[in-house]
């Protein structure tokens, strides 16, 4: 018998992809992202993930975690996508990013915070993209915020490799037909209810207009604020057939809630305010929105005039026109709203397409 000299052929195993990123706990907006994408990118295989950390002992943990992971496990051929901490976690992932230029490994790094725009120019993201060069591929939420950025931090060539994804393709919403609202004008605001996110604001809005109108307000999120809580309570107990708080809104009471209300008012002076999921409920639900010119919210608003000036009298009298001029055509504002939705939505899932095919070149996304 023969015996046969043939080597079996070496298989190269299938390329990986690394997900570095805050993961809940805590759960945050930019937690809520990462979890939801890697569900979605395991949907069609595989996701290695790598947190950043909670605590400050943590974070150096996970640095150096991730830092060995990167020089001695990430393969060439393998996709890194990384999700950039905010404010003091940066710096310790900057030695991340440098590991990856060390070893030539492309990467993504998606930014979900508007704070390095909003401060800019900062030292921290200076760094980030003169260690990951041409080496990182930066990724924004919208066209806007990459300009923003790109005129503080990045080179021409860099800005040639961005990619821009909205919040809004992975979070779009089923829309079905509104509710029929009747009554007086009911206007709503949800958040984790802080200074931050304008409710200060928004209870001056309210002294000023319940003397002068009928309208209704309906308040929802938790309150950790001690004083503003207080603040909030006192009006509604001044006022309970008109203001109404209800504390943490989740499921279907949100619907519920969306519902009930025919104008949204987002004022938020939040330094990190990107991309608000909260507006694209709204719209969803055929609800029209008031908000700040903050992150991208100028990207999503409907019109140039529903962004407010953060000045008591101006926003008064905008929000007193837009109300009214809802009153007048309930059912024609809500159907414009919705085909609003619907061209967000198309247009993100175009982009989300896109980025995910970037993320998974080896399968169907």
């Amino acid at each position: 018998m023969t015996r046969s000299n043939a080597v079996t052929p070496k298989t190269t195993p299938p390329p990986q992809l690394w997900f570095i990123g805050p993961f809940p706990p805590p759960l945050s907006g930019q937690s809520h992202y990462n979890v939801t994408l890697r569900d979605r990118l395991q949907a069609s295989g595989p996701v290695i993930c790598l947190t950043t950390g909670e605590t400050i002992s943590g974070k150096i943990r996970a640095v150096i975690d991730n830092t060995w992971a990167i020089l001695t496990r990430v393969r060439h051929g393998d996709t890194v996508y990384t999700s950039a901490p905010g404010q003091m976690g940066l710096w310790l992932f900057l030695i991340v990013i440098g590991a990856l230029r060390l070893r030539g490994l492309p990467n993504f790094v998606h930014h979900h915070s508007f704070r390095s725009i909003n401060l800019a120019p900062m030292a921290s993201h200076r760094c980030l993209a003169l260690i990951g060069g041409a080496n990182s591929r930066h990724v924004f939420l919208s066209e806007n915020m990459r300009d923003r950025y790109a005129e503080a931090y990045l080179s021409p060539a860099q800005i040639q490799d961005t990619l821009v994804v909205p919040n809004a393709f992975l979070f779009a919403q089923e829309i079905t037909e509104p509710p029929q609202r009747d009554g007086p004008v009911t206007i709503g605001h949800l958040s984790v209810m802080t200074r931050e996110k304008g409710v200060n604001h928004i209870l001056c809005l309210i002294e000023r207009l319940l003397p002068e109108t009928d309208y209704r307000f309906v308040l929802g999120g938790p309150i950790h604020d001690k004083e503003l809580r207080a603040e909030v309570e006192a009006i509604v107990k001044a006022c309970p057939d008109r203001v109404e708080w209800l504390g943490p809104v989740q499921g279907a009471e949100k619907a519920a809630f969306y519902a009930r209300i025919d104008l949204f008012v987002l004022p938020s002076q939040l330094i990190d305010e990107a991309d608000p999921l909260v507006l694209l409920e709204a719209f969803a639900a055929g609800v029209p929105a008031l908000a700040s010119n903050r992150g991208c919210i100028p990207d999503r608003i409907m019109k140039p005039e529903h962004l407010m000036e953060m000045a008591l009298e101006p926003d008064t009298e905008r929000l007193m026109a837009l109300a009214d001029a809802i009153a007048e055509d309930r059912a024609g504002w809500s159907a414009r709203t919705q085909g609003h939705a619907r061209r967000l939505f198309a247009d993100a899932r175009e982009q989300g397409r896109a980025f995910l095919k970037e993320l998974r070149s080896d399968g169907d996304v």
